[in-house]
């Protein structure tokens, strides 16, 4: 199942489990309420670092994480 979430945590869970439920309401031909399924919120404080990573991206660099750390002697 494709979800909206791009990890696998709990809601990644949900969400494809809900669509499964209207999948199976729509095969069915069920009348039955379907599931909600909402879009994820990102909390704003994380759009600055997505930024600078989709640019590094952009650019062909590696991610501020994947750098070498400088090695002590």
């Amino acid at each position: 199942m494709r979800t909206a979430l791009y990890v696998s945590t709990m809601e990644t869970a949900n969400e494809g489990g809900r669509q499964a439920a209207n999948a199976l309401l729509d095969a069915s031909g069920h009348t039955a309420q379907k599931a909600t399924i909402e879009g994820l919120w990102s909390p704003p404080a994380f759009d600055d670092a997505k930024r600078l990573d989709r640019d590094r991206y952009r650019m062909g660099l590696p991610h501020v994480l994947d750098t070498e750390w400088p090695m002590k002697p």
